[in-house]
Order: C-alpha cells, then structure tokens, then sequence
C-alpha cells in the first residue's frame, strides 16, 4: 500500500481524520486498510479509475467520509455488508454515507426487546422445524435465523439476533428436558 502515494496519502488523511473525531480503535489503521485494498481498489479497478484520483479534491469518497462509513459499521449502525454496498453508492453516486443509509432506511435494528419478540414469533409460527432442530437437526438454526431476518426485512443487527435465536433455541431445549 505505501509503494502508492496516493493510497499512502488516503491511508494517513483517514487515520488523522479519525483521531480528529475522536475515534480511539486499536484496530482501526487495520479497518481502513482493509476497506481501502478490499472494497475501495475493487471499486475503482471496476470504474478502470487509477489510484491517483484518490488525491483529487473530487474524488467522490474522501476520507473523511471513508471513516464515517466505517465508523457505522464500528457501531453497529449498519453491517459489513450494507457497508460495502453504501461504499459502492457512494463511490458512483458521489453521496455521502449518512445520506445513503437514511435515504435508503438501512440502519440496523439493535433494540434487544424487538429482536426477542421477532425470534419468538418465528419460533412459534414453524414448531415442526423447531422440534426437528431440538431433535439434532442442527441445520435448522441457519433457516431459522433466516426467517428471522426476512421478517425484520434483513435490518436486524445479525450478532444480536444469532445470540437471542441461541436463548431461545436454549431455553426450548431445556423445556422439552424437563418435559421428558
């Protein structure tokens, strides 16, 4: 990354951008790393734009907003891969990342009491599915996870929902213990 001067220029405009606002990551140099040699260099080798434009005052994704997209995913606002599809809008459509995931509603979905009350409704709507997981069929936890996060239109925050299906998942099994 540092044989571009360019991208060496971006990195450190990103970084001192991040300590301007106070983000405090030790892993955060890494983070903008791997945004800018992953999804960034994929985007500009799709739009055949060299890295030089990274330099330019136009550039449609400067750094600062760079770290503001990073900083919603830091915070659980938006997942990885939302992120990745609010960096590809930003790169063509030159808007930033708060004006993306507003326009387009993509916050996640991070209040705990909803994502149990999601995750109930779905276990009790599918009980043969739930009993064939109980019964070993471990497979079902991924359909069941994702019939969860169809229901919550895929804005459910994906860790919180995996731990709360785990609860729940947990407790049934206990139940039907006790039950036997």
């Amino acid at each position: 990354m540092v044989n571009e001067q360019a991208v060496a220029d971006y990195f450190e405009e990103c970084v001192a951008t991040a300590k301007q606002k106070g983000i405090i990551l030790d892993h955060f140099p890494k983070l903008v790393t791997n945004w800018i040699t992953g999804e960034l260099f994929a985007l500009l080798n799709k739009a055949e734009v060299s890295v030089d434009e990274l330099q330019k005052k136009s550039f449609t994704v400067p750094p600062d907003e760079l770290v503001n997209l990073i900083s919603f995913v830091e915070q659980g606002e938006i997942n990885q891969n939302t992120a990745k599809s609010v960096l590809a809008k930003m790169f063509f459509e030159g808007k930033t990342a708060e004006e993306i995931i507003e326009k387009e509603g993509l916050r996640q979905i991070s209040e705990q009491g909803f994502i149990a009350q999601l995750v109930n409704d779905i276990l009790n709507a599918h009980p043969q599915e739930v009993e064939s997981f109980l019964n070993g069929k471990e497979t079902l936890f991924n359909w069941l996870f994702g019939q969860v996060m169809r229901s919550a239109k895929n804005k459910a925050n994906p860790q919180l929902l995996r731990t709360e299906l785990e609860k729940q998942l947990n407790d049934a099994r206990k139940s039907k213990q006790k039950e036997q």
